[in-house]
This record gives C-alpha cells, structure tokens and sequence, in this order.
C-alpha cells in the first residue's frame, strides 16, 4: 500500500510542479498574461494547507490525526468552492 500512494503522490507531485512552471513559461514567451485566478479565500485555504503539510512533514513520520487535518481541510475547500467563496 505504501508503494502505490508514493507513486500517486509523486505523480500528482510533479504534474503540480511541472505544469505551473511550463505555462508560465509559454505565457512569458508568448507575452499572453498567465493569471492563476484564486480568490482570497482560496489564497488562505492554499497557504494553510502549506503549512500544515510542512508541519507534518517535519520528522519524515506521519499517522492518522495528521491525515485526518488534510482531510478537513480538503473537505473544508471543498465547502468553500460549493458556497462560491
């Protein structure tokens, strides 16, 4: 199980850091404007969640109460997104 969930994270992973980086980069050559469109709640939901992930990534450890705070904060997003916030 361990194995499959690090291969999903490091796919997921890269996709996000690969994928940003790249269409800046079209949109910087093409001199097209590249805005990524977030609201200020979702700015917060965004920068919570960072910190969160670096506070349980701090020891290379992690258990269910660590896991349980990103589901919460998933579902919380998701909340936010179907309110419209």
């Amino acid at each position: 199980m361990q194995a499959t969930v690090n291969i999903a994270m490091g796919a997921s992973l890269s996709t996000v850091l690969l994928t940003a980086p790249v269409m800046e980069g079209i949109a910087l050559y093409s001199g097209q404007p590249f805005v990524m469109a977030m609201t200020p709640v979702q700015t917060v939901m965004v920068t919570i969640t960072l910190i969160a992930a670096a506070i349980n990534l701090n020891d290379g450890e992690t258990n269910a109460i660590e896991g349980m705070t990103h589901f919460v904060l998933f579902a919380t997003c998701v909340m936010l997104t179907v309110l419209g916030l």
